[in-house]
C-alpha cells in the first residue's frame, strides 16, 4: 500500500470524528430498555381502579405518570437530536475528563425523588389515556424508537455537550438521564401504591 493511501486512511477518523464507543452504546441501550422492562413488570400488577387512584388532591395518578413519561420521551430525545444536529462537538484533539463520576451522579441524582422537580408545561399530563395498557404502549413505542436510534448512532456522544439541571453534561449522560427519569417515576408509582387509600384491586 502506498504511503499516500495509508496516510489518507489514517486521516479518516480525524476528518469524520470519533464514533460512539461500543461499551457506552451498549450501556445506554441496555439502561433505557431495562428501565422500560422494569416499568412494565410493575404495571402488570396495576388494575384500572388502581391506575386512576389519586392519593392527594395535587398528586398524579399512575395513568398520569405514564402519560408524562410518554411525553417526556420524545421531548428529551428531541433535545439531544437537536444538539447533535446544530451544535459543534468538542474537537477530537481536546482531552475529555473522566466521565465515570458524573455518570454515577446522574443515575443516582435524577432517580432520587427526595429532590423535588416541576415538570415543564409541555410534559404535564392532560388525561389523554383511558387505561394502563394504552398509556404504556405509547410510552414503549417511543422508548423503542430511542433505543433503535442509539443503536444506530455514529456520533461520539461523549463529545456532545447538553445543558441540563445538573449543569453541562455529555450526550451519553443525557441518555442516562432519560433512563434515570423513568426510574424516578417508577419510584413515584411505588409511592402511590404504598398510599393508605390505594385500592386493593
Amino acid at each position: 500500500m502506498s504511503r499516500v493511501i495509508l496516510s489518507a486512511l489514517l486521516l479518516v477518523p480525524a476528518l469524520f470524528g470519533a464514533e460512539y464507543a461500543k461499551d457506552d452504546r451498549a450501556t445506554a441501550a441496555e439502561y433505557l430498555d431495562g428501565s422500560r422492562n422494569s416499568l412494565s413488570a410493575i404495571l402488570e400488577t396495576v388494575s384500572q381502579a388502581q391506575s386512576e387512584f389519586q392519593g392527594e388532591p395535587n398528586s398524579w395518578t399512575i395513568l398520569q405518570v405514564l402519560e408524562h413519561l410518554m411525553l417526556a420521551e420524545d421531548y428529551l430525545r428531541g433535545i439531544l437530536e437537536k444538539t447533535i444536529n446544530t451544535g459543534a462537538p468538542i474537537p477530537d484533539t481536546e482531552k475529555l475528563p473522566d466521565p465515570a463520576e458524573m455518570d454515577k451522579a446522574i443515575r443516582k441524582g435524577i432517580a432520587d425523588r427526595s429532590q423535588k422537580a416541576q415538570a415543564p408545561r409541555e410534559l404535564v399530563p392532560q388525561g389523554r389515556f383511558a387505561n394502563r395498557d394504552e398509556a404504556f404502549l405509547e410510552f414503549s413505542k417511543r422508548r423503542e424508537k430511542t433505543v433503535e436510534w442509539v443503536r444506530g448512532l455514529k456520533t461520539d456522544l461523549r463529545r456532545v455537550r447538553v445543558q441540563s439541571a445538573m449543569g453541562p453534561i455529555d450526550g451519553h449522560q443525557w441518555l442516562l438521564l432519560m433512563g434515570a427519569h423513568t426510574e424516578r417515576h417508577m419510584e413515584q408509582i411505588a409511592s402511590i401504591m404504598r398510599h393508605a387509600g390505594y385500592p386493593k384491586q
